[in-house]
Formats: structure tokens, sequence, C-alpha cells
């Protein structure tokens, strides 16, 4: 007797679509080879914690931004035993930015308050660019730390397309290539936005969706971003690993983790919500990450509240 084909249910079809997703993600993330943990010393007289929140390699120096420090950029002086952070330049921003039309009334008040919230720097040629997650726009400083806004076409090809629609999710990670801009928007949706640089204020951008199928227990999200020649590095902290992304599509092709160092029992900190990888940057075959725990304790010692700065061996297939 031939028996009747049974016709797939819609809860089958949905599995089958989430096989075949998920059949595309990358496998096995090999882990990354840690060289140094390095608790991070702030300059002895800036009474405010460090919450770091990106980082860039200018020249021969390792830079850093925090979130509470609106005015300053750090340099990050590794050591045998610690990073000490010195003020590296102030900045003055010059004319106030434009404001379109944010949804959040409280970033506009922020905005208006000059608490910028810096989630991302690069340097090119001397020149550093600040990424405001406030604003979802970019600031150009000059070598005597005068600021100057690269307008609003990086918010605006964004919103174009759903991101920086989560309250403090908005754009996460800055990186530069010889004409082109990158930032992440963090997470629910999370994807990039790129920006052409040909002239200032930067006149286009476009954005793309970098999302996959959503976790809820931990959104998949950007922290930061690292450009080699046209090749996208994106750091992905919930997820505790750094992808490689080539174009045109930037999706990933290869990612290494880092979750046995952020999770070790000495390292880690109390309050595992924070304590999460910001900034990352490379510097000859040292790749850094920095963390941001949000002035928590360490769960090992609980009198340790120091934000931490991974260094880690290049990958040899990076």
């Amino acid at each position: 007797m031939i028996l009747p084909v049974p016709q797939p249910t819609a809860a089958a079809v949905f599995l089958l679509w989430l096989c075949a997703l998920w059949g595309t993600a990358v496998q096995g993330a090999e882990r990354l080879e840690l060289v140094q943990a390095l608790p991070i010393v702030p300059a002895a007289h800036d009474t405010v914690p460090l919450e770091p929140s990106g980082l860039a390699v200018c020249g021969d120096r390792l830079l850093m931004v925090s979130d509470d420090h609106d005015d300053r950029v750090f340099e990050l002086l590794p050591g045998p035993r610690q990073a000490r952070a010195r003020v590296f330049i102030e900045i003055k921003v010059g004319a106030p930015p434009t404001l379109p039309n944010y949804t959040s009334r409280r970033l506009r008040r922020l905005a208006a308050k000059g608490r910028w919230d810096w989630e991302g720097i690069a340097c090119e040629a001397g020149e550093l660019f600040l990424l405001s997650e406030t604003l979802a726009q970019v600031l150009a400083v000059d070598s005597q730390g005068l600021g100057t806004w690269m307008g609003t076409s990086l918010y605006r090809a964004g919103r174009d397309i759903g991101l920086f629609a989560l309250p403090n999710a908005f754009a996460e990670g800055l990186t530069l290539t010889p004409s082109q801009a990158f930032v992440a928007g963090e997470r629910q949706p999370r994807g990039l936005v790129i920006a052409e640089r040909g002239r200032r204020p930067w006149p286009r951008a476009r954005a793309l969706w970098l999302t996959p199928f959503p976790d809820l227990m931990s959104p998949h999200d950007f922290s930061g971003l690292w450009a080699e020649t046209d090749t996208l590095y994106t750091l992905e902290r919930n997820h505790y690993q750094v992808c490689r992304r080539p174009p045109p599509d930037f999706k990933a092709n290869r990612c290494w983790g880092y979750r046995h160092v952020e999770q070790a029992p000495d390292l880690a900190y109390r309050d595992q919500r924070f304590g999460k990888a910001e900034g990352i940057a490379r510097r000859g075959d040292l790749l850094y990450l920095v963390l941001d725990n949000n002035h928590g304790p360490r769960a090992a010692d609980p009198e340790d509240r120091r934000p931490w700065l991974f260094v880690f061996s290049v990958p040899a297939d990076w």
C-alpha cells in the first residue's frame, strides 16, 4: 500500500529554515593565545573611574577612549605587570553637532550637555576620529584637540534600515580605510554603516544588516571594529569572539574566541553582565582587547576594580 506523503507543517518549515541559517554560520572558533593580562591604572589625579570603550593605534601609540571622559583621549602604556593610562590630548568640541530627528529625547538632552559617550576611536595621519554613541556621529580631532563633527550621514543611513533603534545600543566601534569610515550598529539589530570620506562633512553613507537569528539570552552584537586593507574585523563581546569579515557582504568567514580568558577564575569580574570587551586594536604581532567593567570588582579580589587590557598573539591565519 502506498501511503500519502505527509505535507510539512509550518513548524517543520521553520526548523528547516533555522538549520539552513545556522549551517552558514562560522563553526569552531579557535582560541586566541593570551600573552598578557594587564590591569589598567589611571593617572593619579583622575578621580573619575576609567570605563574603556575603544582602542586605536596611532603611530607607535596605543590610544583609548573612556565612557565618562568626554573631554580627553588616553594613551595606554603597557608594562610587565600593568598598563598605565595617561591623558594624551584634551578635546575642545567646536560648533555643536547638527541634531536630526532623533527618536530619543534623552539623547538630545545628553547632547545638549556635551555628554558624547565615546564608543570608538580611530587615527589617520595624526588626526583622531571619535565615535559618539549619543549621536551616532563622528568627531574629527586635530593635533590641537579641536573637534569638528563629520555630519549626520551615518546616523541617517543607519536609521533608514532600522539600526540605532534601541536606547543605549546605538553606535559601537569605529575604524577607517583610506576611502571609507565604518561604524557598527551595536545590537537588536546589529549592522554596519559605511561612509564615503571624500569630502567633509562626510556626504554619503550606506548601511547593511548583519544580524543572525536572534538569541534572546545573549543578543549578537558588535562592540568594536578594526580594519586592515579592505578586510574588517569585528569584536563581538556577547559571544566572546573576534571575526574576520571581508567585503563586499562582510559576512564572517573566520572567528577566534577568548571566553577562556575573560571568564578565567583569576580574571573574571564578579558581575558577568559587565567586564565585557569594548575595544580592539592590532600592533605588529599583538592583538589588544580592552574591557569595560563598569567599575565592578573582580571575583577573585573584591578590592580590585581596575579594567583589563588583554594582549593576545595575532593568529597565524589572521
